[in-house]
């Protein structure tokens, strides 16, 4: 039920994503946020210092995700973005147990495992907070993983 409720969150927010210009100023923020937040922390990373180095205005952080916390859990959930329609066809009955565990392991692993660029900065600002929990990881975690 938690991972329905994940899931259920990603796509209301999924619904909110803008187009086109829009969507690649939002994925720049996005980027570049886990990049700083991995890096230096939600508390040592500033929203001027995301949004130079984003190419955007301060404003955008408001116009994307409300406020720094908005963002913050934007980039938290981004995994759960990615990773999203896999894990819903974990609820289909006729799906031999192999296969779910081995799709649910992929989902899993495979973000950690990847060799790319994003997927290590979201690792490593996952594994910071795991060492270092902040408020909005902990609600985070407390609400959609316990």
């Amino acid at each position: 039920m938690k991972v329905k409720q994940a899931l259920d969150l990603v796509a209301e927010a999924a619904d909110t994503v803008p187009s086109g210009r829009g969507a690649r100023a939002r994925e720049n923020l996005l980027r570049e946020a886990t990049r700083i937040f991995a890096l230096k922390g939600y508390a040592k990373a500033s929203t001027r210092e995301i949004c130079q180095a984003a190419g955007l205005n301060v404003a955008s952080i408001h116009y994307y995700f409300e406020d720094k916390p908005g963002l913050y859990r934007a980039v938290l959930l981004q995994p759960l973005v990615n990773v999203g329609a896999q894990l819903t066809q974990l609820d289909d009955p006729a799906l031999p147990l192999e296969q779910a565990l081995h799709q649910l392991m992929g989902a899993i692993i495979g973000p950690l495992a990847g060799d790319d660029e994003e997927s290590a900065w979201q690792t490593r600002l996952h594994l910071r907070e795991m060492l270092e929990p902040s408020v909005g990881y902990n609600d985070l975690v407390a609400q959609y993983v316990s």
